[in-house]
């Protein structure tokens, strides 16, 4: 098993990279075959071993174009159909079937939008729209729903949360987070989503937010602990590899990161992995 990073920004630029970790080596590897296009403040998803991006920004605009890579072949990126409009920011998830990317912005106007993708028929369609505009949310499917949290919109970073029934398309309106949050990771594991990171309009967060989807309410803490990160991180990304949580990268407020956390079930605590490059 290993996971994926794609992207990104580095302050200098948008990348096009593509780095595969191996969690048994603790070691990176650059795979020599890089996006078709830049893409900064994107997000992706997986449908049948295939990671697919749409959106983001090239460092000059934002994108409304996509692409995919198919893991078991590894030799090429393949477009996809064009959005109807660009978005950076977007908020990705997968049903295992579909592709959902969930609002974002375009320039400074954030958005409340929902598209569904086809990979089958290669196909955009819309869903109905949140209640509230949100981009740099954090999106999680789970048992037909898809939750929505934080996120930006109108100069203040939210804390609210909206759960999209996907049988009946229809949004409502779930328990708030005790932090606003943006730019957080979101990650189910052990049928419960974590909420990790990002930033309050102020600063960069280590904190972790616990969500019970079954139980539709907020975890105080997991066995007692806070289980806060080591290091504030905000554009941070999250995994789950072999069982285990790893958060990759970010941004602290002053520097890009470039480091990993794993949580270590055993003391209950985050980790600084010794990872190679």
């Amino acid at each position: 098993m290993f996971f994926c990073l794609l992207g990104g920004y580095d302050r200098g630029d948008c990348l096009d990279t593509i780095e595969q970790f191996d969690p048994i080596e603790d070691k990176w590897n650059l795979l020599p075959i890089p996006m078709t296009t830049r893409r900064g403040r994107v997000s992706a998803a997986i449908v049948n071993n295939k990671i697919y991006v749409c959106g983001g920004s090239d460092g000059q605009k934002e994108l409304n174009t996509g692409e995919y890579f198919d893991l078991q072949s590894m030799d090429k990126w393949l477009p996809i159909k064009d959005l109807a409009t660009p978005v950076a920011h977007g908020a990705m998830c997968s049903d295992g079937s579909y592709i959902y990317l969930i609002g974002g912005c375009e320039g400074d106007k954030c958005k409340n939008d929902c598209y569904r993708y086809d990979p089958e028929n290669n196909t955009w369609s819309t869903l109905n729209p949140m209640n509230c505009e949100r981009s740099q949310a954090a999106v999680v499917y789970f048992n037909g729903k898809i939750y929505v949290f934080g996120g930006y919109t109108s100069n203040r970073c939210l804390s609210s949360c909206e759960i999209l029934n996907i049988s009946t398309n229809e949004w409502s309106i779930g328990p708030t987070m005790r932090e606003n949050h943006r730019g957080c990771g979101a990650v189910l594991h052990e049928n419960k989503i974590f909420i990790i990171g990002g930033s309050n309009g102020v600063t960069s967060l280590t904190s972790i937010e616990i969500f019970d989807p079954i139980t539709n309410e907020w975890i105080q803490s997991l066995n007692g602990y806070q289980n806060e990160l080591n290091i504030p991180r905000v554009g941070v990304g999250i995994a789950v590899c072999n069982d285990k949580l790893y958060v990759v990268g970010g941004f602290d407020g002053k520097n890009f990161l470039k480091s990993i956390e794993v949580y270590d079930e055993n003391s209950q605590r985050w980790k600084l992995s010794n990872n190679k490059s």
